[in-house]
């Protein structure tokens, strides 16, 4: 995996220095992501959460501008055109199931579906949802990576937030779908 990492780091070394000389380079936003990520573990930190199983390379950068720094929430591939279009200034419509991690008003979540459970997560919480009911949930905040059962109504209320969230998505994904509606 190394090997692969030093090609990659190599080859965008690179393509860089040569674009780097090309008149439409200073005015490019470039976005360099990954489809998918590895499932490797080198052993070098304590257990991984759900969450963290599907971290990959997001990266926002053009030249000669003051976007700096590290978004350190949760952001997933649907929020990239979004951010796009805001990072761009772009006054267009758009219609997706993503936010722009500009965005200071809307909670951010990423969501995920695998193996029949619905996923949502921010960066306190992961939980998991097979359509009717929370089976278990994740505190993403505290130290332990160990699965939570939703077992007293203080643990309920505090994960109905993300429930009704993740139902309302749902619910609008499958409108969308039946409609032929996924467009603005």
């Amino acid at each position: 995996m190394l090997k692969c990492v030093r090609y990659t780091d190599f080859s965008l070394e690179k393509f860089f220095n040569t674009i780097r000389k090309k008149d439409w380079f200073k005015n490019t936003l470039f976005v360099i992501t990954s489809d998918h990520t590895a499932n490797i573990d080198f052993h070098l930190s304590a257990p991984k959460s759900p969450l963290e199983e599907y971290h990959i390379p997001l990266l926002f950068y053009k030249p000669n501008s003051n976007l700096k720094g590290t978004f350190i929430k949760p952001v997933q591939q649907l929020d990239i055109t979004p951010s796009i279009i805001d990072l761009l200034n772009l006054d267009i419509s758009y219609f997706g199931f993503g936010n722009s991690f500009l965005d200071k008003k809307n909670k951010k979540y990423v969501y995920q579906y695998q193996n029949g459970m619905y996923r949502i997560a921010d960066e306190n919480h992961m939980v998991f949802f097979d359509g009717d009911q929370v089976n278990y949930y994740f505190d993403l905040s505290g130290t332990s990576n160990s699965p939570k059962l939703p077992q007293s109504g203080e643990q309920k209320k505090l994960l109905d937030p993300y429930v009704n969230h993740l139902k309302a998505v749902i619910q609008h994904f499958n409108f969308a779908m039946n409609n032929n509606a996924l467009k603005d």
